[in-house]
């Protein structure tokens, strides 16, 4: 329990200050930080986040308030296949019996015939797509090409096969460094002699062979015991790196410029600076592959749990989902391994088979050191995990992104965005709207996190079924329900360090009318109850279910977070940091309002200062994710009905505004 340290959020006190308990009868805390030094910039340019956030000194790794430029996130310019033309005929569905007959051979022929820059063009109808045996995705696509459909409504891909690595796969499944020199990738990997700093450009490596001009190459160290380790709350992540034992958990993907001598040009220029014993491995990732407007509906055929996804990108460089939905999962959505500057967008990912921990996330899943990807505008409804990072992924942007009717096994439980293992590093949480923010740490540390104008609600609003099986979605009466079990809006567990949380929101009214015990923070080491009392922020414990009894349970990642402009529900206070300014930008990433934001919606669309909307102190407007599956798909809370039809044309060439209703508990 604590003691109130003032009545209003934004009087701070500083570091020394610790919460302290009070009396069993009070159940609110108040969130105490410390004001974090700037850190020295090393770069020139000028970021979004200027005055609020710093860039990191050419020795620094670990510091305070730090940020990297996410504008070079995603591909350059955008999704370039607008202008690409198209690979021979279209095919007609009609000529496969409308679904009866397999038209796997037949797409996968017309993919393999095209040129630089084109598309296959499916029509309207249903395709069979079927691979009997193990081992490799159904459909792939290469270099240069696109797999496109008349519309996600339209145009469907309907799957029974039993096959490995995804339904549709973008990029040749070939790990990094596996296809040249020894063909392994720890002895095909160079040192770094010189060059390894915060913002480096040019770097020299000790053998420059297997570089290429175009290519990409993994930047890693050995870990830090500073602040990462492979050792979670469950135990040790031997895999979390992909070749070296869990023992090379933090890096990034960059692309090679140039190469004089043993001298290689890269960008971005460094996260940080990379001292332990740093490498570099030389890859060349498959590029500018992409599937759009089309649906894949999957019958939950797969046999191997691990590789059960819809999409997969696979070392995959300027790769891309644009307008397609994923009909039920067997296992995830997508997964993107070893990914550089991908684009996930304007998509519908819809309920799956088989929710529970570990292989079944039902989400968007960057793996693998997946570095400089932007996963944008997207509807994910009844996901277990809406997007998770694993293992490693740099400098990621998720944003404006809307999540509806999450849940996972028990159904009770709120599931959350989530970094999940050993190392994640300058992700970017921006403008997105969904059940909970958790820094997990099951599976080793995650560093510098920063989470931009979201609205964390603490809770989710489940409907029936919720046993694995396909099914109209209902939600009325008895039939649906907000999740009680771990109701928090953000969690920064133990082993996670330097976390910025800038301009959120934080609650809503459907969490704090779960039961009257709602807490605005609570720290480590006072107790946190798993279920009955709802939290805006809790700082230091280990695992879902710890209530502050874990070995890891740490006052660090208290110490460690920067929190400004943070709205709470739970008692109405915003958030300040002194000696910041309090003038926040619309965006940490995006120098203007986007092209495909529309007219009509507020832009910021959340955040302390943004007025006159809904939701918890009027700070919500809705982002065009959440506009479409409400305006013009029909969509209902918890996604009763669904899926729903879904046609990106439809929903981005309008914006309706419809302010949403903020959420209240339904009491059954």
């Amino acid at each position: 329990m604590f003691f109130s340290v003032t009545p209003k959020w934004h009087r701070l006190v500083r570091l020394s200050m610790l919460l302290c308990e009070a009396s069993p009868q009070l159940r609110k805390s108040w969130l105490v930080f410390p004001l974090m030094m700037s850190s020295l910039s090393s770069f020139s340019n000028a970021q979004q986040w200027s005055g609020i956030l710093n860039s990191l000194g050419a020795s620094q790794k670990n510091v305070s308030r730090s940020a990297i430029d996410w504008s070079s996130t995603g591909i350059p310019g955008g999704v370039p296949s607008g202008t690409w033309t198209q690979c021979g005929s279209t095919i007609q569905a009609s000529t496969f019996g409308n679904g009866s007959i397999d038209a796997t051979s037949a797409i996968q022929a017309a993919l393999n015939g095209c040129g630089t820059n084109q598309f296959v063009l499916l029509s309207a109808g249903t395709f069979l797509i079927n691979s009997s045996g193990a081992g490799s995705p159904t459909l792939s696509i290469l270099d240069h090409r696109v797999l496109r459909g008349a519309g996600a409504n339209l145009t469907i891909l309907n799957s029974t096969g039993i096959n490995d690595h995804g339904i549709i796969n973008l990029g040749a499944v070939v790990d990094p460094g596996r296809n040249y020199g020894t063909g392994d990738p720890v002895t095909n990997s160079v040192n770094i002699t010189s060059g390894a700093t915060s913002g480096s450009t040019s770097i020299m490596v000790s053998d420059a062979t297997y570089f290429t001009v175009g290519g990409d190459a993994l930047i890693s160290e050995t870990n830090d015991p500073n602040y990462v380790t492979k050792n979670g709350g469950s135990g040790a992540c031997n895999y979390c790196d992909g070749f070296w034992n869990g023992d090379r958990g933090r890096g990034q993907i960059v692309q090679v410029t140039s190469i004089a001598g043993n001298t290689i040009g890269i960008t971005p220029g460094l996260y940080t600076a990379y001292t332990l014993s740093p490498q570099a491995l030389p890859f060349q990732p498959t590029q500018y592959a992409g599937v759009e407007n089309l649906q894949v509906y999957s019958n939950n055929t797969h046999t191997v749990q691990s590789e059960r996804q819809t999409f997969q990108l696979y070392a995959c460089a300027y790769c891309w989902l644009k307008g397609v939905e994923a009909n039920y999962t067997d296992g995830d959505y997508l997964k993107v391994y070893w990914g550089y500057r991908d684009e996930i967008r304007d998509s519908y990912f819809t309920n799956g088979f088989n929710h529970g921990p570990g292989q079944n996330n039902n989400g968007v899943v960057l793996y693998l050191k997946t570095s400089a990807s932007l996963v944008e505008n997207n509807i994910m409804e009844r996901a277990e995990n809406p997007v998770m990072l694993s293992f490693g992924p740099a400098g990621n942007v998720i944003a404006y992104n809307y999540s509806i009717g999450a849940f996972g096994v028990p159904d009770t439980a709120t599931v959350a965005f989530e970094p999940h293992s050993e190392h994640n590093q300058f992700t970017l949480y921006e403008g997105n709207v969904g059940p909970q923010l958790w820094l997990d740490v099951g599976h080793g540390s995650t560093s510098q996190t920063t989470s931009f104008r979201n609205w964390w609600l603490g809770t989710s609003f489940v409907c029936s079924p919720t046993n694995d099986t396909r099914g109209i979605v209902n939600c009325s009466g008895a039939n649906g329900h907000w999740s009680t079990d771990g109701a928090r809006a953000i969690a920064d567990d133990s082993l996670s360090t330097y976390s910025n949380f800038v301009g959120d929101v934080v609650g809503s009214t459907a969490q704090q009318g779960l039961s009257s015990n709602n807490v605005a923070v609570v720290e480590w080491p006072s107790t946190r109850n798993y279920n009955g009392t709802q939290y805006g922020l809790t700082f230091g414990y280990t695992l879902f279910g710890d209530t502050g009894g874990n070995g890891l349970d740490s006052t660090t990642p208290y110490t460690t977070s920067f929190i400004h402009g943070l709205y709470s529900n739970i008692d109405g206070s915003t958030t300040w940091a002194t000696g910041v300014m309090h003038t926040l930008p619309p965006s940490f990433y995006l120098n203007a309002k986007p092209s495909w934001w529309g007219s009509l919606l507020p832009w910021p669309p959340i955040g302390p200062d943004v007025t006159g909307g809904t939701g918890p102190g009027n700070h919500i407007n809705m982002n065009p994710a959440e506009a479409c599956f409400y305006n013009v798909m029909g969509g209902v809370e918890g996604g009763g009905g669904g899926p729903l039809p879904f046609n990106a044309s439809s929903c981005y060439s309008q914006n309706v505004v419809q302010p949403p209703t903020d959420l209240t508990a339904i009491v059954h």
